[in-house]
C-alpha cells in the first residue's frame, strides 16, 4: 500500500505515480507541477481506479483539478464503482471543481454502478449550490438510479429541506417512487423529517400512498415517534386507520413503540382503539407486552378492550404479567382485566412485534 492509502495497482505504479496521487490527495500544487514536469503521466490509477483528477476533485482542490486538467487529464475518468470526477466533487459540494470540470466537457449523464448521477450525489451531499450546477447543465432533474430513486427522493430522505424546494421548483416529480414503491414523503416521514413533510404535502404528495409493504407516512412517522410529522400528515387528509399488510396501524404501531403523545393525537382523531393486526393483537396487547404504561393509560381511557384475545389466547395481562411489568398488570385489573394465568403457552414476543 503506497502513502495516503493508495493500493497500487497492477500495473505496479512507480513511487512518482504514489506521489502524484498523494499530492493531487492534498492539493500540493507546486508538487503536482513538478511531478508531471517530470513527465509523471497524469492519469495513473490505483487499483480501485482512483487517479489524481479524482481525489483532487473529492477534496475540491480546484487549482489542482485545473493543472490536471491542463495536462491532459481524461475528464471523465471513474473508479471501479463508475464515480466520476464530477460526480464526486458534487456529492462534497465543491462548485468551483464541478465549474471547472463541466467547462472541461463533464458527462452530465454519467451514472455510478448504483445509478447514481451528478444531481442525485449533490442531493445527497447536501449542497444547494452544487445542486445548481447540473440542473443549469440542463440534467434530467427525475433520473433515477438502480432503486429507482431520484435526486428528490434522496434530498428528502437525508432532510435537505432547500434541495427538495429547488428540485420541485425544476419540476420534479413529488410522486415518483422506488423499487419498494416508497415515495419521496414516506422516506421524509421514515426519517422524522417534518419540514420536509410539509414540503412535499404543501407540493401535493398523496398523504395516503403505499409502498410494497403497504405503509403509509402516518404509519412510518409514528413508527419514527416524529409527532409533527404526524400531525401535519393527519391534518391534510392521512387515514388514521389504514393498516399495512400485516394490519398494523399508526395507533398500533405508536403504542408498541411508546410513543404517548402520538397515541394520544391518534385517539384524538378517531383512530379505531381495538383495530387488530392479523394475528389479532390490538394496541394494548402491544403496549402491555412493552412495558409502555403511559400508553396503557391512554388507551384504557379511550375504553379499549381490555379482554381482548390475540392468538393463542394471548391478552394485555397475561403478556404483561409474563414480561414482570406488574404496574402495568394493576392497571389492567382495575380495568376489569381477567386474570394472569391460562395463556396456555409462553408467548413469543417476536411474533407479535410490528416492525
Amino acid at each position: 500500500m503506497g502513502p495516503g492509502g493508495f493500493v497500487p495497482s497492477k500495473s505496479k505504479l512507480t513511487f512518482t505515480d504514489v506521489e502524484l496521487l498523494e499530492a493531487a490527495r492534498e492539493g500540493k500544487i507546486a508538487k503536482v507541477v513538478k511531478l508531471l514536469d517530470d513527465g509523471v503521466l497524469p492519469d495513473v490509477e490505483d487499483v480501485t481506479g482512483q487517479n489524481p483528477l479524482f481525489v483532487a476533485a473529492m477534496g475540491g482542490h480546484t487549482d489542482v483539478v485545473d493543472c490536471l486538467l491542463k495536462a491532459g487529464a481524461a475528464v471523465d475518468s471513474c473508479n471501479m464503482k463508475r464515480v466520476t470526477p464530477l460526480i464526486a466533487a458534487a456529492h462534497y459540494g465543491h462548485v468551483s471543481v464541478m465549474k471547472r470540470l463541466l467547462a472541461a466537457g463533464a458527462d452530465t449523464e454519467a451514472v455510478t454502478v448504483g445509478g447514481a448521477s451528478p444531481l442525485i450525489s449533490a442531493a445527497e451531499g447536501g449542497s444547494i449550490e452544487a445542486i445548481e450546477e447540473p440542473l443549469g447543465a440542463g440534467v434530467a432533474v427525475d433520473h433515477r438510479d438502480v432503486q429507482n430513486a431520484t435526486a428528490l427522493t434522496v434530498a428528502s430522505q437525508e432532510g435537505h429541506l432547500e434541495i427538495v424546494e429547488k428540485l420541485i421548483s425544476a419540476g420534479a416529480f413529488v410522486e415518483a417512487t422506488t423499487t419498494t414503491g416508497e415515495t419521496a414523503l414516506l422516506y421524509a416521514a421514515k426519517r422524522g423529517q417534518s419540514d420536509v413533510v410539509a414540503e412535499l404535502i404543501d407540493s401535493g404528495a398523496d398523504v395516503n400512498h403505499t409502498d410494497a409493504r403497504g405503509s403509509t407516512a402516518l404509519i412510518h412517522a409514528a413508527q419514527q415517534g416524529c409527532r409533527e410529522a404526524a400531525e401535519l400528515l393527519v391534518g391534510t387528509g392521512a387515514y388514521v386507520d389504514h393498516q399495512r399488510n400485516d394490519g398494523v396501524s399508526a395507533l398500533i404501531m405508536a403504542s408498541n413503540k411508546g410513543y404517548v403523545a402520538i397515541v394520544q393525537d391518534l385517539l384524538n382523531a378517531n383512530a379505531t382503539v381495538d383495530l387488530t393486526r392479523d394475528d389479532g393483537a390490538t394496541a394494548l396487547i402491544f403496549a402491555s407486552l412493552e412495558g409502555h404504561r403511559g400508553v396503557v393509560e391512554k388507551l384504557l381511557a379511550a375504553n379499549a378492550t381490555v379482554d381482548h384475545t390475540a392468538r393463542d389466547g394471548a391478552t394485555a395481562i397475561k403478556l404483561a404479567s409474563q414480561a414482570q411489568h406488574f404496574q402495568i398488570v394493576e392497571k389492567l385489573k382495575e380495568a376489569g382485566a381477567s386474570g394472569t394465568k391460562g395463556a396456555g403457552r409462553v408467548i413469543d414476543v417476536n411474533e407479535l412485534f410490528p416492525q
